[in-house]
């Protein structure tokens, strides 16, 4: 597939212009930690710190596991005689798709904890899918990863960010709020960084 992509990506130079728009300033991983970094902030002005530090600290663990993974694999990028972009470090797991992956299944996580309407969380799944799928088409189409390296990156990145979320719901201050209540947190809670309900 990577190199009959590579070869439409020759052939047609203005869909590799949008591709390289897309993966550079769409799906880059600095626009998702941005955007990750707005839900934080905007958390911590609503006094759910705690969440807060959360999401960041998921955030920076799967920065930090992205590169120790790409250390201790090593593994090269494509290599192309006439290649349409370029990209540095280790390929494995792609960057682009687990920080993606990793920062929708955040915002998702996120917008359910802040009870948003049931609409706007249907169109941003919707939009998270399609980021991942950009993330991962746009890579390979510019022939800087193999498809199996966005791939990894896409289900470790799921997989850290809702290991992440399950294990606040396990054992975050909410549910042990719950279990020594049977009932919701107080507002007092609330502004000690608890999801409201």
């Amino acid at each position: 597939m990577a190199v009959r992509l590579h070869a439409a990506a020759l052939q047609h130079p203005g869909l590799t212009h949008a591709s390289r728009i897309v993966t550079d300033w769409v799906v880059d991983p600095w626009t998702m930690r941005l955007l990750l970094a707005g839900a934080v902030v905007w958390l911590w002005h609503r006094r759910q710190r705690l969440i807060a530090l959360w999401t960041a600290c998921t955030s920076a663990a799967e920065w930090a596991l992205r590169t120790v993974l790409r250390r201790a694999v090593g593994r090269n990028r494509p290599e192309w005689e006439r290649p349409v972009d370029s990209a540095e470090f280790a390929a494995m797991p792609s960057g682009h798709a687990m920080t993606a992956a990793a920062t929708c299944v955040l915002l998702l996580w996120l917008a359910c904890v802040a009870q948003l309407p049931s609409g706007l969380v249907s169109a941003g799944t919707v939009l998270a899918v399609a980021g991942v799928a950009a993330a991962c088409f746009t890579r390979v189409f510019l022939g800087v990863h193999w498809l199996t390296y966005t791939l990894a990156g896409t289900l470790l990145g799921t997989g850290l960010a809702a290991g992440a979320t399950a294990t606040w719901r396990a054992t975050g201050p909410y549910s042990h709020a719950a279990a020594r209540t049977g009932s919701t947190p107080s507002a007092e809670g609330t502004e000690r960084g608890l999801p409201q309900r």
